[in-house]
């Protein structure tokens, strides 16, 4: 399978920047259904190729508007449809999509079952309702990310960035998230129930009704977070 490298060109003001703008975009994004080209489709490594690099093309190309100056305020929602790729609800189980470029991608309902996301750009991606089972997602960028009600079970989330991300009601039980940052990430009913969160930063994050049943909280950063009751 081809590996689709990322320039990391993305800076961190950027990032946080562009999710305070785009917060009320996501929101009414989560409400529409599925409707991608690729639903239920098993898509190849050429299949992928066909709508990767295009995709990996615009982003590289919006941030370089900003970086500029010449970019201000959030995407225009209709810029955003036309240009991301729109990867909902595809089958992308096993894929290898090691250090891919999915900033922005539309992939809610995704089927990606122990895929291969590490090192993967995913900073604004859209993967409510993603399946990430058993995922590699070892440092790959979330920042800003939408995991609302994703199922991450047993997932590799080492070193990962999840900074501002919407964790809400995601499946992450036995998720291994070892030096996650977490920080300002909303786990609103998410269920850590056994996750592994050795050296992560959960400072500022918001944890209300979380489960965290055999999570061990030692060492954690939790600066700023009221912890569920146990």
């Amino acid at each position: 399978m081809q590996r689709y490298a990322s320039k990391r060109s993305v800076t961190v003001w950027l990032l946080l920047v562009f999710h305070i703008v785009s917060l009320a975009s996501r929101v009414n994004a989560q409400e529409t259904s599925c409707t991608g080209p690729y639903k239920g489709k098993t898509l190849n490594w050429r299949e992928l190729d066909i709508v990767l690099t295009p995709h990996k093309a615009w982003v590289e190309a919006w941030v370089k508007t900003w970086e500029t100056g010449r970019a201000r305020g959030r995407m225009p929602k209709e810029t955003l449809d036309r240009q991301r790729a729109n990867l909902c609800g595809a089958d992308l189980r096993g894929a290898n999509l090691s250090g891919a470029t999915l900033d922005w991608a539309d992939l809610r309902e995704t089927m990606l079952s122990g895929a291969d996301l590490s090192g993967a750009s995913l900073t604004e991606a859209d993967l409510s309702g993603a399946i990430l089972w058993e995922t590699n997602l070892s440092h790959a960028i979330l920042t800003g990310a939408t995991l609302r009600k994703a199922n991450l079970h047993n997932a590799t989330v080492i070193g990962a960035n999840l900074e501002f991300a919407d964790v809400c009601e995601a499946d992450l039980t036995q998720a291994n998230l070892t030096d996650a940052k977490l920080r300002w990430a909303n786990l609103s009913r998410a269920n850590l129930t056994g996750a592994i969160l050795h050296g992560a930063t959960l400072a500022w994050a918001t944890l209300r009704d979380a489960n965290l049943s055999e999570v061990d909280l030692e060492g954690v950063d939790l600066r700023g977070v009221e912890l569920p009751p146990p």
